[in-house]
This record gives structure tokens, C-alpha cells and sequence, in this order.
């Protein structure tokens, strides 16, 4: 896993994640990881394209407030 998703679960949650896994992506070049702890389970998004990562996370932020079921954006960096 790498080693940002690792600081940012960190900042979020207080600990390092206990497990991670790598999740088969999609057509784009992310990379997806599920991570977690005793208390936390969560995906982590790894992405070299900027737009599409800005593109990636309006149109998240977009749907959830629209009351829509799809995953909350909790952080990036």
C-alpha cells in the first residue's frame, strides 16, 4: 500500500491501519486499497491524473449531498 494512504488514515482515525488489500480497479490508472482497523474500514484512492482526480471527487461531493448513496470523500491530499 502506499505510504500516503497510510498518512492520511493515520490523521483521521489516530493509528495506522491493522490490514489493507488491494481492490481491482477500474478502466482509469487509480489504484484502489481497503484498509481498516478494529473500529474503521475504508477505501483509499491512489490517482496520478489531477483532473480526473478533481473531477473524481465534485462529482462524489455532488452526489452525497445530493442525498445519494455513494461514498463519502473524507480526505485527500
Amino acid at each position: 500500500m502506499e505510504e500516503s494512504l497510510t498518512v492520511i488514515y493515520r490523521d483521521l482515525f489516530g493509528n495506522s491501519p491493522e490490514w489493507s488489500s488491494e481492490i481491482c480497479g477500474s478502466a482509469s490508472s487509480r489504484k484502489y486499497y481497503r484498509m481498516g482497523d478494529r473500529g474503521h474500514s475504508v477505501v483509499g484512492v491512489i490517482g496520478e491524473d489531477l483532473k480526473e482526480n478533481a473531477a473524481f471527487i465534485a462529482l462524489s461531493d455532488h452526489f452525497h449531498s445530493a442525498g445519494m448513496p455513494v461514498p463519502k470523500v473524507l480526505a485527500k491530499s
